[in-house]
């Protein structure tokens, strides 16, 4: 090291100076990729909590637009098809026709065209209501999922904000480094310059 790098700052002591600044940009590089990992495992886990609710409510809508014709003729034939066939269904219309059958039977008109009108009319509105209440059904799966959708949207958009605030807060602490690592090194050059003077006077002093 030289005697104007001793005098002017600009040696070992702002090697040190600049040194330290890298260590601590380092260090804050370090936190903030840690602080990234956890909210985005965090994000992860909570996700997989969201995902069936949202899976169920698109299975849902599926389903309901293939029961009002939106996606075809033949989806919402198959739709229908499928609802008459179902075991639940199935057994409801069945133990409601037997009531009607039962009290005909009791009255001695079990053959008769009121009781088979009876029939008609209660199978007919077994499938309606049935039907109906398979459509609201639907309608509330749509609705958990559309909710759970958002609410997962939500906490997404919530933590990338947290993580571009924290690299926002990085970069300030950065600058903010750097700026003090460049008024040390010219204060140091500043005072540096200023004995190199004095020293240069009383040197001067000696020959007078």
């Amino acid at each position: 090291m030289g005697f104007l790098d001793t005098v002017f700052g600009s040696g070992a002591g702002n090697g040190d100076l600049r040194f330290g600044n890298e260590q601590a940009n380092k260090f804050l590089d370090t936190g903030l990729a840690q602080y990234k990992n956890q909210l985005t495992s965090g994000l992860e886990d909570t996700a997989a909590y969201y995902d069936p609710y949202i899976t169920q409510g698109l299975d849902a809508s599926q389903l309901y637009g293939n029961a009002i014709g939106l996606n075809g003729l033949d989806e919402q034939q198959g739709f229908y098809s499928n609802f008459q066939n179902d075991p639940g269904f199935q057994e409801s219309l069945s133990q409601a026709l037997e009531a009607v059958q039962g009290s005909a039977s009791a009255r001695g008109g079990l053959f008769s065209g009121r009781t088979q009108k009876s029939l008609f009319d209660t199978a007919q509105s077994a499938q309606l209501g049935a039907y109906q209440d398979r459509l609201g059904h639907l309608r509330g799966l749509q609705g958990s999922g559309q909710q759970a959708s958002s609410q997962l949207g939500n906490l997404t958009y919530g933590t990338n904000q947290n993580i571009a605030d924290a690299k926002f807060g990085v970069n300030q602490q950065k600058a903010a480094g750097i700026k003090g690592l460049q008024n040390s090194i010219a204060s140091s050059r500043g005072t540096g310059f200023s004995k190199f003077l004095n020293t240069g006077g009383q040197i001067a002093k000696a020959f007078i």
